[in-house]
């Protein structure tokens, strides 16, 4: 009878022990995953959210500054820029977006922001591959 208890009392002691396994195991796995998932950085949201110009296609990055546009048009003077910013509130300016006809020009578009955190995005507006690579040096061979 002793015996008999000391089993019953063995078992209810071992489906404790795991239950009380899991729920470790458990609390362990939520833990991590809700550390995990707060370490991951967050997309930014300030500055240009995108960028849309008219004259050309840029791969808009909020954390890129710099683009290398190639105009197929060299008579354009004028680019048709649309900035976006992740705040409405913010002050945008776009600077060097006058004659740009047959030349390369520098674009600065500048995002200052309700906090007064200022943001600049460079646009490289370029003459056209074809008329770059025709430009060559060709005294390398000497």
């Amino acid at each position: 009878m002793i015996v008999v208890k000391m089993e019953k009392a063995f078992r209810i002691s071992l489906i404790i022990n795991i239950a009380i396994f899991i729920l470790f195991v458990t609390m362990t796995i939520l833990f991590i995953t809700k550390k995990s998932v707060e370490e991951c950085p967050k997309e930014m949201d300030y500055g240009l959210k995108n960028i849309v110009i008219d004259e050309a296609n840029i791969p808009f990055r909020n954390d890129q500054y710099t683009y290398d546009i190639y105009l197929e048009d060299e008579t354009v003077d004028r680019l048709n820029i649309k900035a976006m910013p992740y705040n409405a509130d913010a002050n945008i300016s776009i600077s060097g977006n006058h004659g740009l006809a047959g030349a390369n020009k520098k674009i600065t578009i500048t995002v200052t922001d309700i906090n007064d955190e200022v943001y600049e995005y460079i646009i490289n507006v370029n003459k056209t591959c074809e008329n770059l690579n025709n430009n060559t040096d060709t005294t390398e061979n000497n």
